[in-house]
């Protein structure tokens, strides 16, 4: 993978946190990492739609209240 993406996702996959100060780059991290489980893959395009829309009004729903530790994110992908 070439560029900034791709050099966070190398990061990520190879078990390191995600950079904190953008909160874009966090969650376009988290969107990909969804889209990776194997649970998520099997579903239709519409199907994986849905789920990325779910954890975006998730991450946005935190940002205003701040119910989940941004540390709990790495298991955020396995749950949605």
């Amino acid at each position: 993978a070439v560029g900034k993406a791709g050099e966070l996702r190398e990061r990520l996959l190879a078990g390191a946190p995600p950079p904190p100060s953008r909160p874009e780059v966090l969650e376009g991290a988290l969107l990909e990492r969804c889209l990776e489980e194997e649970a998520v893959q099997l579903l239709d395009a519409a199907a994986k739609e849905r789920v990325l829309g779910y954890v975006r009004a998730l991450l946005r729903y935190n940002a205003r209240t701040n119910v989940y530790a941004r540390s709990s994110y790495d298991k955020l992908p396995f749950h949605a």
